[in-house]
C-alpha cells in the first residue's frame, strides 16, 4: 500500500515546490540454495536475483509529448528522439535495505545491485567468460558485502548515488566506449575526463529501479528494501490518471575487446 505524505524542504534538497514523499511497503526477495545460476562453467558460477520497482509516472498527454519532441530540435546530439518527460531534477530516489545471511556459514562476496531504467533505456549488465572464469559487468550501483553467519547489515543507497546512476545511464547510451569504466563504483562521471565528453546535455531521470543480489556461490540471502521518492513538478499519477506507457530499449554494457 502506497502512502503519500506532503513535505517541504526536506533531506537537504532545499525549498522547491511541494514534494511528495512516497513510501512503499517493504519489498523482500531472496537468493537461495535452489537459485539457478545465471551462468555456470566447470570452474565458476554467477547467481543473480532481482526485484523491479516501478514508479507511478503519469501520462502527460499527446500535446506535451509533441512539445517534448519539438523542443528536442534545440539540442544537438541527443541519444533519444524527444526530451524526457521525467528529467533528472523531477524525482529524488533513496533506498534503505537490509541484507541478511540466513546460513550458519560466512559469505564473502554478496553484492547488492541497483540498475536504473529511464523512459528510453534499461541498463542490463552481462558477464564475460574467460578460461572458465566468470566476470560480472558492473551494475549502475553496487556494493559488495562480507557477511558472517546469520549476520544482518543495513545500508542506504543515497539520492546522489541514484543521480549518478541516471547520469551514467545517459552517458553509456551516448556512445561511451567502455561502459564498465563509466559505471565503476569508484568513478564519478562529472569528475572524469574520460566520461565528460559523452555526458549528454539533457539527462533523463530514473522512473524504475531493479534491485538485485549477485553472488558467486550458492547461499541463502534475503534482501529487504524500502524505496523513498521525493517528487517535484507533478510527475506521479493521482487517482485514476493514466500511467505513462513505455518500452525502454535494453542496453547491455559495451566492453572494449583487447587485441
Amino acid at each position: 500500500m502506497r502512502k503519500f505524505i506532503w513535505l517541504t524542504c526536506v533531506l537537504g534538497i532545499g525549498c522547491q515546490s511541494e514534494a511528495t514523499f512516497v513510501g512503499d511497503d517493504v519489498v523482500s526477495f531472496a537468493l537461495t540454495e535452489d537459485t539457478t545460476p545465471l551462468i555456470e562453467t566447470d570452474e565458476a558460477a554467477l547467481y543473480l536475483v532481482e526485484y523491479r520497482v516501478d514508479l507511478p509516472i503519469r501520462d502527460p498527454g499527446d500535446e506535451i509529448m509533441r512539445a517534448l519532441r519539438d523542443d528536442a530540435r534545440d539540442y544537438e546530439g541527443l541519444p533519444f528522439a524527444r526530451l524526457p518527460w521525467v528529467g533528472r531534477d523531477d524525482l529524488a530516489i533513496e533506498v534503505d535495505y537490509t541484507i541478511a545471511n540466513m546460513d550458519d556459514v560466512p559469505h564473502d562476496l554478496i553484492t547488492v545491485t541497483a540498475n536504473g531504467i529511464n523512459e528510453f533505456t534499461e541498463y542490463v549488465p552481462a558477464f564475460t567468460v574467460d578460461d572458465d572464469d566468470v566476470f560480472a559487468d558492473y551494475a549502475l550501483w553496487e556494493r559488495t558485502h562480507k557477511l558472517d553467519p546469520l549476520e544482518r547489515q543495513t545500508f542506504t543507497i543515497r539520492q546522489e548515488e541514484f543521480d549518478e546512476a541516471a547520469v551514467d545511464l545517459a552517458t553509456v547510451v551516448n556512445g561511451a566506449p567502455n561502459s564498465n569504466q563509466i559505471v565503476h563504483p569508484n568513478n564519478e562521471s562529472h569528475n572524469d575526463a574520460r566520461s565528460q565528453m559523452y555526458i549528454p546535455e539533457v539527462i533523463p531521470g530514473l522512473i524504475a529501479v531493479r534491485l538485485g543480489i549477485r553472488a558467486e556461490e550458492t547461499a541463502n540471502i534475503v534482501l529487504e528494501a524500502s524505496v523513498r521518492v521525493l517528487e517535484y513538478n507533478r510527475r506521479f499519477a493521482e487517482g485514476n490518471e493514466r500511467l505513462l506507457e513505455m518500452a525502454p530499449e535494453i542496453f547491455r554494457p559495451v566492453v572494449p575487446v583487447e587485441e
